[in-house]
C-alpha cells in the first residue's frame, strides 16, 4: 500500500475494518474497545472526545495483513521488514497536507 487511506479502504473492502462513530474517551474508552477488536479487526473512531480527527487502531490484524500493507506477497513479508530496516529510505517532509 502507498498511504494508510489506501489500507484503510483494503481493509474496509475486507470486512477487516469496522468504525466506531459515537463518541469515546481517549483516555479509557479507546484502549478498551482496541483490546476488545485485537486480532479481529481495526477500528475507525470517528468521534474521539477533544480530537479534532479521526483515530485508527489495530491496523495490521494478523500476520496475514502483513504482505499486503507491504505490496507482497505475505510469505515475503517478513524479507520485506528486514531489507526495509537494512536499507531505511529517508523521510519525504511534507509542509501541508489534508491530515
Amino acid at each position: 500500500m502507498s498511504d494508510l487511506r489506501s489500507w484503510l479502504a483494503e481493509l474496509a473492502g475486507n470486512g477487516d475494518l469496522g468504525v466506531l462513530s459515537s463518541p469515546v474517551d481517549p483516555d479509557q474508552e479507546v484502549a478498551a474497545v482496541l483490546e476488545a477488536a485485537d486480532g479481529r479487526r481495526a477500528v475507525r473512531f470517528d468521534a474521539v472526545r477533544g480530537a479534532r480527527f479521526p483515530l485508527v487502531g489495530n491496523t495490521m490484524v494478523g500476520r496475514d495483513h502483513l504482505g499486503p500493507a507491504r505490496g507482497c506477497a505475505t510469505r515475503d513479508a517478513a524479507d520485506r521488514m528486514a531489507d526495509a530496516l537494512d536499507r531505511p529510505r529517508p523521510c519525504v517532509e511534507v509542509t501541508e497536507a489534508p491530515v
